[in-house]
């Protein structure tokens, strides 16, 4: 019973009118960059396929999914601190392990809520209600639950190990994995964006003739220079959540955490 109490005043807090905003702004802003792109393209070059899959990569896997993880995910233990409230959610008779694990289901249930809905808001409203099973958004789905867990465990580690997790979490995000999978070579194994986009099979197509280094879009949306097999990436993604949420939880369990005066 302490532990849903503890789940439901997480859930509360992830639900404050800021990070409300920016959830809803996310879950809604790719549907309707696919409204405005079906209404302002002519109708015999509009393609739905398309369309949908450069935004779901670009915006969804690339954008909202890392973004909100490592919000998410590093503010499990950073915001109690930065809040002053550590010390009153340690007195709470729970191991310290529960309530980091609580805290962080949580997280993860919001990020894939909101990568979900903005999914299938997508799908609806490129391929239309009809047309929604041509979409075949079940990969995407399945590749969106797994990423939400892979990167919230791997943020959430980086919250209870490092300060100033958030800063470290956003060089992660806009560095390392936009970059590391257009490598040549093994380096997109590295990369957990690599072993979703094996999970979700998405690919885009590129003009040749565009200038793809001034294309935001295409910069996060390029494909990996590696070939992954669904089940090497199943395991790989699996096996990297169990580790970072455990080591996370050691860490938690040991480390002294004081409020910090000033914040990210």
């Amino acid at each position: 019973m302490t532990d849903l109490l503890l789940m439901r005043a997480t859930l509360r807090e992830a639900f404050r009118p800021r990070r409300l905003v920016i959830a809803l702004l996310l879950t809604l802003l790719p549907a309707a960059i696919g409204l405005l792109w079906r209404l302002l393209a002519p109708k015999d070059g509009f393609n739905p396929a398309e369309v949908y899959d450069s935004l779901v990569v670009g915006l969804i896997f690339s954008f909202a999914l890392t973004i909100l993880s490592v919000t998410y995910g590093t503010g499990v233990v950073s915001q109690e601190i930065e809040q002053r409230t550590i010390v009153y959610l340690l007195t709470r008779p729970l191991p310290r392990w529960r309530l980091l694990l609580a805290r962080f289901l949580v997280s993860v249930l919001v990020v894939t809520a909101v990568c979900v809905l903005a999914t299938v808001l997508l799908a609806l409203t490129v391929f239309g209600p009809a047309e929604f099973g041509a979409a075949e958004v079940g990969p995407d789905l399945k590749a969106l639950i797994l990423g939400s867990v892979a990167y919230g465990s791997l943020f959430l580690l980086l919250g209870t190990a490092l300060p100033k997790p958030l800063t470290w979490g956003l060089i992660f995000v806009f560095g390392w994995e936009t970059w590391v999978p257009k490598l040549p070579g093994s380096f997109a194994l590295l990369s957990v964006m690599s072993y979703l986009r094996a999970l979700a099979a998405r690919e885009i197509s590129v003009n040749p003739a565009e200038n793809a280094g001034d294309n935001l879009l295409l910069a996060f949306s390029r494909a990996p220079q590696v070939t992954i097999s669904p089940s090497v990436a199943w395991t790989t993604l699996l096996l990297l959540s169990a580790v970072c949420t455990v080591t996370a939880m050691i860490v938690f369990s040991r480390k002294e955490y004081v409020p910090r005066e000033d914040a990210e």
